[in-house]
């Protein structure tokens, strides 16, 4: 595990938007987005969560500026596999 509260800080001090992966903790560990200083949480629903197969999802923060990522498409659905 690394020392994601730290590294938050660190991020949020220099304006920057931390994303971390909790493919492996997801559903095992508790995830305090606020306490960790976490602003975006992208996981998995088919490891510790028992989800099916290539379902997965993203925890996003309210202060995150979502307009900011070429990525954000139809009304702030996030959609890869278009074209950007």
């Amino acid at each position: 595990m690394q020392p994601v509260a730290e590294i938050g800080k660190l991020c949020h001090e220099r304006g920057i938007t931390l994303v971390i992966d909790t493919a492996q903790t997801a559903g095992v560990i508790p995830i305090h987005m606020q306490e960790m200083n976490v602003d975006v949480v992208a996981f998995t629903g088919h490891k510790a969560l028992m989800g099916s197969m290539g379902i997965g999802g993203l925890c996003i923060r309210k202060h995150v500026d979502c307009e900011a990522y070429p990525e954000r498409r139809d009304r702030g659905a996030l959609h890869p596999s278009l074209p950007s």
